[in-house]
């Protein structure tokens, strides 16, 4: 077990859902990061770089996003009695800004994009007693990551061994932390189905490359998987582990979000439909070469960034029925 502990993220339930299960025609369980406080995974790594960080001295927490990172980071903030700055591109959608703004955070619009706003959180956070937070790229953050990991084996009962993980991937943060988690436990060779979308697709074009390249511009709707490039530590990471990296559609994660939402009354965003496109798009028996030897485990990242408005706007875009109607 990891001995990561603070009193800022929290244990997630891990559910058995029969309708996902009945999909793919074997035991599938949700690991709800959706229930976090900030509403995603990332508060594990986060606040648990942010704490090193404070005790370390820091002042100030700095960090760059348009989503996730910065709820997690102001709750972080908010937690540990320091204040936070936030900087975020013009492109962020103001649902997001007001709730950075609700928790006390000091909001700086800067820049048409993530890496303009980026650079300038950056700066600001070599300033004395100021401490910027990487969105995906520190050791702390991946630790805090891991404990999904260690959870899952608790939640699944002692002697269980989990037959496959299911996890969007952006820049790689979080299926950092899983692999590390999967080692500590004796599952690196679990198979770990990891999901983006077109236009988000920095890991296939690294695979394709054969090192980790920069993308110009995302134009996918799951703008939280939006990192213009893999994290380096995953990329070398990867021929070790049996990860199976797959590329959706938008318009299979907006269906998914949506079909989710009727099965299970649980609203997320497009990046966790790209994790939740492997079962309703029934992809997983053509990923493994055979079944599952123990229960699918799916990551329900986030659902921060998403409401009722944006995902009927998503299904007007892509022609989809909102709700969901059986064909």
């Amino acid at each position: 077990m990891s001995d990561i502990r603070n009193s800022i993220f929290i244990e997630t339930p891990l559910v058995l859902s029969k309708k996902l299960s009945k999909l793919i025609g074997h035991d599938l369980y949700l690991k709800c990061e959706n229930d976090q406080p900030s509403g995603a995974f990332k508060l594990r790594g986060n606040s648990y770089h942010s704490q090193k960080e404070v005790e370390r001295g820091c002042k100030r927490l700095i960090t760059a996003s348009g989503g996730n990172t910065g709820l997690a980071v102001t709750w972080s903030a908010m937690a540990l009695g320091v204040p936070v700055s936030v900087f975020i591109p013009k492109s962020t959608p103001k649902m997001v800004i007001d709730k950075l703004t609700e928790l006390g955070a000091d909001v700086v619009v800067f820049g048409d994009d993530f890496k303009m706003a980026n650079e300038r959180a950056l700066e600001e956070g070599k300033k004395p007693g100021q401490s910027y937070i990487h969105p995906f790229n520190h050791p702390e953050t991946w630790q805090g990551h891991s404990t999904i990991v260690d959870e899952v084996a608790q939640q699944l009962g002692k002697g269980v061994r989990p037959g496959c993980f299911i996890a969007s991937i952006g820049g790689g943060g979080l299926v950092k932390g899983l692999l590390d988690g999967m080692n500590r436990h004796g599952w690196s060779d679990v198979p770990l189905v990891a999901v983006e979308t077109e236009g988000a697709d920095c890991v296939r074009r690294a695979l394709q490359a054969g090192r980790p390249v920069e993308m110009d511009k995302i134009t996918s709707i799951a703008v939280t998987l939006g990192s213009n490039t893999i994290l380096p530590a995953l990329f070398d990471q990867l021929p070790k582990h049996n990860v199976i990296p797959l590329v959706v559609t938008d318009k299979q994660v907006v269906q998914s979000c949506i079909r989710f939402a009727d099965d299970h009354r649980i609203l997320v965003e497009p990046a966790c439909g790209a994790a939740l496109s492997v079962v309703y798009f029934d992809m997983l028996k053509d990923l493994l070469p055979e079944a599952p030897n123990g229960p699918v485990v799916l990551i329900v990242c986030g659902g921060a960034g998403v409401s009722l408005t944006l995902l009927q706007e998503w299904a007007l875009k892509f022609n989809l029925d909102f709700p969901y109607k059986e064909k």
